[in-house]
C-alpha cells in the first residue's frame, strides 16, 4: 500500500510539473541554458522536472527543430510516445543509446545499454537536479529517436561566379553532420542533387562539398540529413558572370 502511494504522489508530482504553456516556461535549470524551454523547472524549490532536461536534451543536444516549431512534446511523458509517432518519429521497444526513453511518469534521454539496464541522463520530479542513474531494462517502455534538422546560414566563398568546372564551397549552420544529401534548384527551374564524394568533409556546424555552376542565376539549396529531414531555411543564393 505503502509503495503504491508512494508510485501515485510521484505521478501526480509529474502531472503538476508538465504543465504547458509558456507561463511555467523556464530558461535556466540546475544551471542549464534552454531557451525556449516549456516547462517548470522547481517543485518544492528544489531544481529538476524531468520533461524540462528532455526538450532541453532534445533541442539543444539534437537540435531537433521539429520538437522546437511544433512544441509537439508538451505534456505530459505518458503522451509522448503517441505524440511523437503521429509526427513521425521513430518510436522503438528496445533500449537504444541517444533515444528519449519514455514511460508513464518519466522521460530521460539514453547514454549507455547492457544486457539488463539502462543508463541515462534525467532531471527527476523535485528530487535532483540534472544526474545520471541506472534503470532496469524493463522501466522504461518506449524509445523516441530523435530527428534532427540541418539548418543553413551562409555558404561560402562569397560572391559565387560562373565557372566550368568543379569549386569547393562551404555550408555553415547546424547538424551539418547529418547531412546525407544537399538538393539544387537551378535558374531556370531544374533540379540536382549532391551526394557521395561530392560532399567532402561535415561537422556540426560546416559542410565541404564540391559543385560546378555553370549557369549564372539565383539558385536554392536545400541539406536533406540522413533520416530525410530537409533544412530550414531553404538557402537562396546567386551566382554572378
Amino acid at each position: 500500500m505503502i509503495k503504491k502511494l508512494k508510485t501515485l504522489y510521484l505521478a501526480m508530482i509529474l502531472t503538476l510539473l508538465v504543465l504547458t504553456g509558456n507561463a511555467y516556461a523556464v530558461t535556466y535549470c540546475d544551471g542549464i541554458y534552454s531557451p525556449g524551454n516549456p516547462y517548470e523547472c522547481k517543485f518544492s524549490g528544489i531544481e529538476g522536472n524531468c520533461v524540462w532536461w528532455t526538450w532541453h536534451w532534445l533541442r539543444y543536444g539534437k537540435g531537433d527543430r521539429k520538437l522546437h516549431d511544433s512544441n509537439s512534446f508538451r505534456g505530459s511523458p505518458k503522451t509522448w510516445a503517441s505524440k511523437a509517432t503521429s509526427l513521425g518519429y521513430t518510436v522503438l521497444t528496445t533500449p537504444t543509446v541517444g533515444t528519449v526513453a519514455v514511460n508513464d511518469i518519466h522521460v530521460a534521454t539514453v547514454d549507455q545499454v547492457t544486457s539488463t539496464q539502462v543508463l541515462v541522463s534525467e532531471m527527476n520530479a523535485g528530487m535532483s537536479g540534472f544526474r545520471q542513474k541506472w534503470y532496469n531494462r524493463t522501466f522504461f517502455k518506449f524509445y523516441i529517436v530523435p530527428d534532427p534538422q540541418p539548418r543553413l546560414s551562409r555558404i561560402d566563398p562569397q560572391p559565387i561566379y560562373r565557372y566550368g568546372y568543379d569549386r569547393s564551397f562551404t555550408l555553415t549552420g547546424e547538424n551539418m553532420d547529418k547531412v546525407a544529401t544537399l538538393e539544387l534548384t537551378f535558374p531556370g527551374g531544374g533540379k540536382g542533387s549532391l551526394s557521395g564524394t561530392q560532399i567532402q568533409w561535415r561537422n556540426y556546424t560546416q559542410l565541404g562539398f564540391q559543385a560546378t555552376f555553370g549557369t549564372k542565376g539565383n539558385y536554392i539549396i536545400n541539406a536533406v540529413s540522413d533520416r530525410r529531414v530537409e533544412s530550414i531555411p531553404q538557402m537562396p543564393f546567386t551566382v554572378y558572370e
